[in-house]
């Protein structure tokens, strides 16, 4: 099912953003077991996202989600100057900058960004995607994720709505 179709949509102002994630904060965590086959996914121009925990599911405290990245494409460099992001490698091979480092990983590599710490990546995998868990602390980057597509669409900015509907920055 698509992300929209699961209630996940675009916000509209870091204020809405903002005041979502309180709301979130005030709601109960449950037990859950998800897959990329029954989870909401994210259509990207690098390949698609599967949104395994959400915010409404976890009280606020961090999204995970499963994505594929094309070979030779990736996320430039940018930070989020409200949540902690990691990375944990599943398949390929990555070229990862975190901070002032630039490194090649492969399968069983975490990469740790904190709030404002630069970060970027790209997959180098020849011919298939590259494959990796990503989280973010405090969650709601999956509305980021869906508002991204959703400015694509509109003819705003994509940077822009980055930066004033979801705090991130985009450096690069």
């Amino acid at each position: 099912m698509k992300a929209e179709q699961a209630g996940i949509v675009p916000v509209k102002s870091g204020a809405e953003f903002d005041a979502l994630r309180a709301h979130w904060s005030e709601m109960p965590t449950k037990v859950k077991f998800s897959s990329a086959a029954d989870s909401p996914e994210v259509g990207t121009p690098f390949g698609p996202i599967y949104i395994l925990l959400r915010g409404e599911e976890t009280g606020g405290q961090l999204g995970l989600y499963e994505q594929f990245v094309a070979s030779g494409t990736g996320a430039g460099a940018h930070h989020q100057t409200t949540e902690d992001e990691v990375f944990y490698v599943l398949e390929g091979e990555w070229e990862f900058t975190a901070g002032t480092e630039v490194r090649k990983c492969g399968p069983g590599t975490l990469i740790y960004a904190p709030a404002d710490a630069t970060h970027a990546f790209k997959s180098l995998s020849p011919g298939k995607p590259g494959r990796m868990l990503s989280w973010n602390a405090p969650a709601g980057h999956e509305r980021f994720y869906v508002g991204m597509g959703a400015a694509r669409g509109s003819g705003r900015n994509p940077h822009d709505v980055a930066r004033n509907d979801y705090h991130v920055i985009f450096t690069g």
